[in-house]
């Protein structure tokens, strides 16, 4: 919440994350303006060199795209359940 964007869109927030080169892990969840809660847990295991960086780097994109997009919501919903 320290960033002043974030401030402008989001009421409460946090986050906590742990890796190592091959296991990567994060747990955040937020509350918009608007009342909107989401929580999202990810966890990574027998990751490679090139994974891992891929990861690190598109993960702010996907996390904001989760908390703002309610149709990429809905496609990530379609997906898992197709797995189960």
């Amino acid at each position: 919440m320290e960033n002043t964007v974030n401030q402008q869109w989001l009421k409460h927030a946090g986050q906590k994350g742990g890796s190592t080169l091959y296991i990567f892990t994060k747990a955040l969840y937020a509350t918009d303006k608007n009342g909107n809660q989401t929580a999202l847990a990810i966890f990574f295991n027998q990751l490679n060199i090139y994974e891992s960086i891929k990861l690190s780097s598109s993960l702010n994109e996907f996390e904001l795209s989760v908390l703002r997009d309610s149709q990429f919501r809905d496609r990530i919903k379609t997906l898992t359940n197709k797995l189960e």
